[in-house]
């Protein structure tokens, strides 16, 4: 099971700067380093705070509901993250108001034995 953190809250600049500190928590009792695998609604304004790398693996996509609009590009993302088998997944999204719908879709049988929710990031401006 991939430990899955949804991060919420507008400003994917300050998502990004909510993840980076909660990465740095979870590996800190870490021997080794974590894999991180995280699908972010939106781009940061000017340069991300998160960047890619041989432990990190980030699909952007474009702002939009990503369990209406972009549905079917966050399964296509979602589905290639899982299958790198992260140490821990975060989805970042930009509003509160799907967000059941969206952890429904995350407790579907596709996804059930594999994601495992973990309490949900909010973050305020």
């Amino acid at each position: 099971m991939i430990p899955t953190t949804l991060v919420v809250g507008l400003g994917a600049h300050e998502r990004e700067l909510a993840i980076k500190n909660r990465m740095a928590i979870l590996a800190e009792p870490l021997v080794q380093s974590p894999t991180w695998g995280i699908l972010s609604e939106g781009f940061c304004h000017g340069n991300p705070v998160l960047s890619e790398n041989e432990n990190t693996l980030i699909f952007r996509i474009a702002a939009g509901c990503i369990c209406c609009s972009n549905r079917l590009i966050m399964r296509i993302y979602l589905n290639r993250l899982i299958q790198q088998a992260p140490d821990h997944l975060f989805l970042s999204i930009s509003t509160e108001s799907h967000l059941e719908q969206i952890k429904q879709f995350l407790t579907t049988t596709a996804y059930r034995n594999t994601i495992e929710l973990t309490p949900d990031l909010l973050v305020h401006h």
